[in-house]
C-alpha cells in the first residue's frame, strides 16, 4: 500500500536518522515528506524502528495510507519522481 509519511522532528541528529531510514523505503517529495509503497509487516517494523529514535513528547511522525482508489485521485502539480520507483518490501 502507498503511504505518505510526514515528520516534524526538532533534533537535527534524530531528524537526519529518520530521514535516512525513510529514504531507503521511498521517494522524498518534500523536506520531511516521503512516499513509500510498503507491506503491513514493513510498516510495523518501520514504526518500531522510528519509535526508538524520536522523542514522543516533542516529535511527530504521521503515516497516511492511501488505498488504490485514493492513490488514483492524487493530484500533482510540477515535477515529481514516479512512485513506482519506491522499494516494495
Amino acid at each position: 500500500m502507498l503511504y505518505v509519511i510526514a515528520y516534524d522532528i526538532s533534533d537535527d541528529r534524530k531528524r537526519d536518522k529518520i530521514s535516512k531510514i525513510l529514504e531507503k523505503y521511498g521517494i522524498k517529495v518534500q523536506y520531511s515528506i516521503v512516499e513509500c509503497d510498503l507491506s503491513k509487516a514493513t510498516v510495523k517494523a518501520l514504526y518500531q524502528q522510528m519509535s526508538k529514535i524520536i522523542d514522543k513528547k516533542t516529535d511527530k511522525i504521521y503515516l497516511y495510507p492511501l488505498d488504490e482508489e485514493c492513490k488514483r485521485k492524487v493530484i500533482y502539480l510540477g515535477s515529481r519522481e514516479e512512485v513506482s520507483r519506491c522499494v516494495i518490501i
